[in-house]
Parts: C-alpha cells; sequence; structure tokens
C-alpha cells in the first residue's frame, strides 16, 4: 500500500514539472511572456514612452504641443509701363535711313527695360514694301522701328489704330508675320484667323497672370476682312472675352483707340466706354489717339467694378509740329498678388516730350522723360528753341487735370 501511495506521489510531482514546458510549447516557441501577443505593423502612436529622469522631454510631451498649420503668405509684383503713339511720320523714317532706328529710343530705354511690362501703341501697320514707306496721312512704317523699339524694352504692342487699314491689308499680315518672328513679344488687337479674334492673350508674369485686349473706335480705310482688326462695334464680344477674362486671369487691360483728336477731355463716348469696359471686368484701361494728354482718372461702374483708367497718353514721337502733340504721358504702375487677392497700386501718369534736333541738315528725334529736358536742350530744338520747360510742364500738368 506504501509503495502505491509512493508511486502516486512520484507520479504527481514529475507531472508538475512537466506541464509548464507542455504550455510554452504551444505558444509556438516564441520568447515572449505568457499572454501576450504580437502586432502585425507598429507605428510611432502604438510605442509607450520609456521612463525618463526629471529634466528630461518625453514622447507626449512632444506629441501635445501645439502644431501651427497656418498657411506662408504670398506676394508678387508685376511694374507696367505704357506709353502714347508711335507714330511714325515721314521725317522719322528719313531720320532712321540716315542714323539708325536705336536713336529715336536711346535716352528713354533705361526706364522702359526696366519694367515687366511696356505697352507702345504702334500707330500705323509694318510693312516688308520698301515702295510704300510713308507717313501722313497713309501710314506704313518699316518694320526696323519695331526692331527699335523691342531693343528699347517694349514688349506688348497695341496695333488696332484707325490707321492699321491705311495701305491695305497686306501690311497687316506682314506685320502679324514680323511678330511671329519675335515670341518675346505680345501683339494685340490685329489677328491671323478667326479663332484668334476669340482667344485672348495672356500675359504671365511673376506668377501674376494678365489679360489684356486691344481695340480701335474704327479705320480710316474700310476694314474689308472682319476679324483682321479689333473694333468697338460689338459689345456683346467685350461683355463675352472680358468675362472670361475675369474668371481666368488675375488683371485684365483694356487698349483702347478712341476719343476726338487735339483735345485734352475725354468725350461722352470715350466716358461711356470706359464704364462699360469697367462693368465687365476691365481694371486698367489705357487709351490713344487724341495725340494730346488726357487724364488718369479712378472709372466707376453701376455694378461697383471700379478701373484706373488713362484716358490718353498722347504722342510718344513723332513730328507733330505744336507743344500739345509733342508732350505725351507715360502710364506707370505696379500690379500686386498677395494671398490670392490682386490689386494696382502707386498708379501714376509720368510726362515725356520729344526732343527734336537739326543734324548735318537732317531732322532728328528722340523720345526722352520731360524730367530730363533741360534749357541748354531747347536751344538746339528746332520747334522749340523760344519755349521755356517751364512751358512744357505747365501744359502737360494743365492737360492731366482737364476732367470732364
Amino acid at each position: 500500500m506504501k509503495k502505491r501511495i509512493s508511486l502516486l506521489l512520484a507520479f504527481i510531482m514529475i507531472f508538475s514539472f512537466l506541464l509548464p514546458a507542455c504550455v510554452n510549447e504551444g505558444n509556438g516557441g516564441n520568447d515572449t511572456t505568457a499572454g501576450t501577443s504580437t502586432p502585425d505593423t507598429t507605428t510611432e502612436a502604438d510605442t509607450t514612452a520609456p521612463d525618463t529622469t526629471e529634466g528630461e522631454t518625453t514622447a507626449e510631451e512632444i506629441t501635445t504641443e501645439e502644431i501651427t498649420t497656418e498657411v506662408p503668405e504670398t506676394k508678387s509684383t508685376v511694374t507696367l509701363l505704357a506709353v502714347g503713339d508711335n507714330l511714325i511720320h515721314g521725317y522719322l523714317i528719313t531720320a532712321g535711313k540716315k542714323f539708325g532706328h536705336d536713336k529715336f529710343y536711346a535716352r528713354i530705354k533705361d526706364t522702359i527695360s526696366a519694367a515687366d511690362i511696356a505697352i507702345i501703341n504702334q500707330e500705323s501697320s509694318f510693312t516688308y514694301d520698301s515702295s510704300i514707306y510713308s507717313g501722313y496721312p497713309l501710314f506704313a512704317t518699316p518694320t526696323a522701328f519695331g526692331d527699335a523699339a523691342i531693343k528699347a524694352g517694349f514688349n506688348v504692342f497695341s496695333l488696332a489704330t484707325n490707321h492699321t487699314w491705311d495701305r491695305g491689308e497686306q501690311p497687316i499680315i506682314d506685320t502679324l508675320d514680323y511678330f511671329s518672328k519675335h515670341p518675346e513679344v505680345t501683339a494685340i488687337g490685329i489677328h491671323d484667323s478667326v479663332d484668334s479674334y476669340y482667344k485672348t492673350k495672356i500675359i504671365e508674369k511673376n506668377g501674376i497672370k494678365i489679360a489684356i485686349y486691344n481695340c480701335s473706335y474704327g479705320s480710316n480705310k474700310e476694314n474689308s476682312v472682319w476679324w483682321r482688326m479689333n473694333d468697338m462695334s460689338d459689345k456683346d464680344y467685350y461683355r463675352q472675352m472680358l468675362g472670361w477674362a475675369e474668371k481666368n486671369a488675375d488683371i485684365t487691360i483694356v487698349v483702347a483707340h478712341w476719343g476726338t483728336e487735339y483735345a485734352y477731355t475725354p468725350n461722352s463716348k470715350q466716358i461711356s466706354w470706359a464704364k462699360f469696359f469697367t462693368e465687365c471686368g476691365a481694371d486698367i484701361i489705357i487709351g490713344h489717339h487724341p495725340h494730346a494728354v488726357q487724364p488718369m482718372m479712378t472709372v466707376k461702374a453701376s455694378n461697383g467694378n471700379t478701373s484706373i483708367c488713362y484716358y490718353s497718353l498722347g504722342n510718344f514721337i513723332s513730328n507733330q509740329s505744336t507743344m500739345k502733340g509733342n508732350v505725351g504721358g507715360m502710364a506707370s504702375l505696379t500690379i500686386v498678388k498677395e494671398n490670392g487677392v490682386t490689386r494696382v497700386e502707386d498708379a501714376t501718369m509720368i510726362p515725356t516730350t520729344v526732343q527734336c534736333e537739326m543734324v548735318n541738315g537732317t531732322r532728328t528725334y528722340e523720345a526722352i522723360l520731360l524730367s530730363d529736358l533741360t534749357p541748354e536742350m531747347l536751344k538746339k530744338n528746332f520747334k522749340f528753341k523760344d519755349n521755356t520747360v517751364e512751358e512744357f510742364w505747365d501744359l502737360f500738368n494743365m492737360a492731366a487735370t482737364s476732367y470732364p
């Protein structure tokens, strides 16, 4: 009996030693603590911060810090200049042939080339046909004037004027071909197809998209192909085009050929069209054609839109005989885009004039800032040697404030 009890006790002791081994074997042989499981993946958020001594930073403290999610402020700018009529009379064609064409813009080149966008109103169409080079009354201009203007820094040419059709369609075709060889320049107001007529020119500079249009009240000669030049006969067209620009560009510019020649004050049609363009979405309006300076004004439309309007910048360079025709204005402003909102700043008008001298029996012409005109220069000016610098300034100031 005792022997049986002893065998039973021995069996119990052996079983007690074998039981833990069986349990561990059931865990698959992993070197882990009984009752825990190993996850499929481990992320930083699932880890437990280790114990730390005083002064150390725990993982919990790091993850509970305030996180800044503000979008950084953004600001970009575009500087813009626009001058008046590049009015190439016959005497300028002669001067260009004798002295070269760069001379016309040499004294103002630094000012023009410093701007991001520089607009010039090319009053007449270019032509490859030297037999029809001519000034008033039927203009056709050598392409060498375009070369010189581009070299001076002009990168936008407005081409819809009352003189665009002076010599028929071929000079327009020549002009379009000329600018096709200058992709760095934006040519506006004339077209090579119906598709082009319905497309908007967009200039993208420094992250700012600028839509730009050009139109004329009409032409001196019959416009035989309706889509060749933008005129101001169809308001629905501008509602459509400016409406598109309002949605797809940051700023919209209209360059308008309009007004009464040699008048300092905008007429009723200019005022009406300026309000219409503004209502449709124009932010900047630049005017040409009167050959005299007219004021810069803020235009308010009935729908609450506003624009900066330069009613007329006068002549930039020409052979006109009066002081009125030889004092021009240069539009100067800055387009600012800040945090997605675009605005116009520092809009002003800078006076310009033309220095006319006689060199070896030939007339020369140079566009200059009025601030560079001196009494000594006027003494050499074959047109205005009896005038004073102050008279030029008085005329500009009067014209720039001739409000309707």
